[in-house]
Order: C-alpha cells, then structure tokens, then sequence
C-alpha cells in the first residue's frame, strides 16, 4: 500500500466497539478500516456490515494493536465497554475474565492500508501504542482523535512532534447536544443521533473552537472534572 499519500475518502476506526461509529463514517460516504480487539464485538461487526465488508467500503481486523505484535492478555469486563489489554480499580475479582488476543503494530496497520484521512482511537488506556507510531510516517492522518488517558501529555507531544497544531478538547457527554452542520462540513450530511457508544463528529464538524496547544492544556487544568470523559481532537497543518 502506498503511505506516501494520504486516502481523504478513509477513516480508521481503532476501538470499533459494536459500530455505530463506523455505521456513522460509512453513511458519511467514508471508507472505514474497522479494529476490534474483542472477538464478540468483532463478530457483532462482521453481521451488521456483512454487505459493506463485501463491498469493500469496510475492512474488519479482529485484533488489537499494542506496542509490540504477538499474543497478549485481553481483560473482557462485564460492562463490555471497558474491556482492555490494560486494567484498572474497576476490574475486581469477578468482574472479567482473561482471554489471548492477537495484537499488531498501528504500523502494520498503516503497511497494509495506507494512510487515512481521520485516525479515530478509543482503546482503553492504550491510545498511547497507536500515537507512539506516528513519527514512523512521512504522511499523517488529516485529524486524529484519542480519548484522554494517563499518557494523553504524552500524545500530544508526539502530535506537536508529528505537525500537528491545533487542538479541541471534548467532554464526551456535551457532544450529544451538538448537532451536525447541514450543509456537511466533512463527507455526506447525516441525520444521526450522537449517542454515548460513539465518538460522533470528526474533523471540521466537532463542537468548539480549534486552540494551540498551550491553550489546550490551560483548558484541560480549568475544565476537567472527575468523573467525566473526555476526547482529544487534532488538526495537521498540511
């Protein structure tokens, strides 16, 4: 595949849960490479798009990504939003199991499909293993989005590093009450409900105003509140 050019009609969806992001991407005329680390979301995935994966508007890669490629330990919460290959308080004795998942580099990613023109993660405290990957690339993703974890400082310096220069930060239950520009500002309008299952709007149609970095982390110390979550957004300046 070639990564010297970035494919603007692509999104990767890392953390793809059950698809309502993708199902979103996908009406906004985006192809969409589809990663799910969890093999029953990952099925749940592979029956509701059956006809999109046929077609080739949908990739689906049943694995995970990581800091190393192999075999690693996946955590499968009971509250299946937070299953993780990293733990935290909230996985007590009982409340998931342990089950092997085959993971890859976000660079084979890249290897394999090329360059897209949004890079949306959401793996649970290892957003950190996909941004650790970009300054491998000569071409970067358009936008980006992680969600906010004890290594978000670090991403951002590797997207300053990388050329990336303006920022938002989102509170993830305030996007609901966005809505979405008609005329689009990215893709195909979409009549669609934001729910708390999606990332929900990209690039040029997410709420509030793009900031530089130092107004990001001002924003972050004044606004964060426990409790709450929260996802990063990124702009190139290409």
């Amino acid at each position: 595949m070639d990564c010297n050019c970035r494919q603007d009609d692509l999104i990767y969806d890392i953390g793809a849960h059950k698809g309502d992001d993708a199902a979103f991407y996908l009406a906004k005329g985006f192809r969409v490479i589809s990663v799910e680390a969890h093999p029953t979301h990952a099925s749940i995935i592979g029956r509701r798009f059956s006809s999109e994966i046929k077609d080739g508007r949908l990739v689906l890669v049943n694995k995970g990504l990581h800091t190393n490629a192999g075999v690693v330990d996946f955590y499968v919460h009971q509250h299946d939003v937070w299953s993780s290959f990293v733990k935290n308080d909230e996985f007590t004795p009982g409340a998931y199991r342990t089950i092997p998942v085959e993971v890859i580099r976000f660079k084979d990613l890249i290897h394999d499909f090329g360059i897209p023109y949004y890079l949306k993660v959401d793996i649970e405290r290892l957003d950190f293993a996909v941004v650790a990957d970009l300054p491998d690339l000569k071409v970067f993703p358009r936008y980006i989005s992680f969600e906010h974890h004890n290594r978000s400082k670090e991403c951002l310096d590797i997207l300053v590093e990388t050329g990336y220069d303006s920022f938002k930060f989102i509170e993830q239950t305030a996007k609901n009450l966005h809505p979405l520009p008609n005329p689009p500002l990215e893709g195909q309008y979409v009549d669609c409900k934001i729910t708390n299952l999606m990332t929900g709007a990209f690039g040029e149609e997410t709420m509030g105003d793009w900031m530089s970095l130092d107004a990001l982390l001002e924003l972050v110390e004044k606004t964060e509140k426990p409790g709450c979550w929260y996802d990063f957004h990124a702009r190139h300046r290409d």
